[in-house]
C-alpha cells in the first residue's frame, strides 16, 4: 500500500474497504448484543411474574402478577415495533414522498403533544408555522417528529419550545424545525452519539427506562426525505434537536 503505482493504490483501496466491512460487522455485533440485552429484562421479569402467579395463594397477588405480566408482554412488543421500524427504515433505499404543507403534517402531532405536556404539567411554546409544502412520507415523517417531541416532553423539567424557520443549506432552499427542552441536557459526548440505536446518555438511564431507540429512527427517517438533524446544547439549559428537511414551495 505504499508503493505510487496503480498496485499500491489498490492496496489501498482494498484496506479501506476491509476497514468498512469490519466496522460494519463490529456494528451489526454490537446491534445483537444491545437488542440481546435489552430483551432480556423484560424476559427475566415476566418469567418471575409468571413463577409467582403459579404458586399465589391469594386473589390479589395473582390480579398483580398478572398486571406484571401484562406490562413486561406490552415492553416486549415496543421493542420489537421500534426494531421491525427501524430496519424498515434502514433498507429502504428509496421513500415513496408526497407534497403536503408542513402546517397539515405539524398540526395533529403538536395537539398531541399539547395534551400530553398539559398531564405532566408542562408547557408546549410553538412558533408560527410557516406556509410551506415538502415531500414527505407521512408515516416516517410523523415517526421522526413524534418521536422527538416525545423525548423532549419526558427530559424537561418545564417547558418545551418549538421553532420553525426558514433555512438555506447547501444553496437549497428548506426548513429548520427546532425542538428544544429546558431540562438537564446531555454531555458533549453525548451529543455526538444521541442517533446511535440503544444509545442513552448517562442521565437519561437513571429517569428513563426506553431502549434509546427513538432518535436512531428520527434520524434514519429525516436521511430519508433529503434532510438532517442535529443535537445542540439549549442556549440556557438543556437539548436542542434541529431538523432541517428541503421544501418544495
Amino acid at each position: 500500500s505504499h508503493r505510487k503505482d496503480e498496485i499500491g493504490q489498490l492496496a489501498q483501496d482494498f484496506n479501506q474497504m476491509a476497514t468498512r466491512v469490519q466496522s460494519l460487522v463490529n456494528s451489526q455485533q454490537q446491534l445483537l448484543a444491545n437488542v440481546s440485552h435489552e430483551l432480556r429484562s423484560p424476559l427475566t421479569r415476566l418469567q418471575l411474574a409468571v413463577a409467582l402467579l403459579d404458586g399465589a395463594a391469594d386473589e390479589q397477588t395473582k390480579i398483580q402478577n398478572t398486571q406484571r405480566i401484562d406490562k413486561e408482554i406490552k415492553a416486549i412488543d415496543s421493542l420489537i415495533g421500534q426494531l421491525l421500524t427501524l430496519a424498515k427504515v434502514d433498507t429502504q433505499e428509496v421513500v415513496t414522498v408526497d407534497e403536503y404543507s408542513l402546517v397539515t403534517l405539524l398540526h395533529p402531532l403538536l395537539e398531541d403533544a399539547i395534551f400530553e405536556a398539559s398531564s405532566m404539567d408542562k408547557t408546549l411554546h410553538v412558533s408560527l408555522l410557516p406556509d410551506v409544502v415538502i415531500g414527505a412520507q407521512h408515516e416516517l415523517f410523523n415517526s421522526a417528529v413524534d418521536n422527538i417531541l416525545r423525548n423532549a416532553l419526558r427530559f424537561a423539567d418545564h417547558s418545551v419550545t418549538i421553532d420553525v424557520q426558514m433555512a438555506l443549506h447547501k444553496d437549497q432552499q428548506g426548513v429548520n424545525i427546532r425542538i428544544c427542552d429546558d431540562g438537564a441536557g446531555v454531555d458533549e459526548q453525548a451529543l455526538r452519539q444521541l442517533f446511535e440505536p440503544f444509545y442513552r446518555a448517562h442521565n437519561q438511564v437513571a429517569t428513563y427506562n426506553g431502549a434509546g431507540l427513538g432518535l436512531a429512527i428520527a434520524a434514519a427517517a429525516i436521511k430519508h426525505h433529503g434532510g438532517h438533524i442535529r443535537a445542540e446544547h439549549a442556549i440556557s439549559s438543556g437539548l436542542c434537536i434541529i431538523i432541517w428537511l428541503p421544501i418544495l414551495h
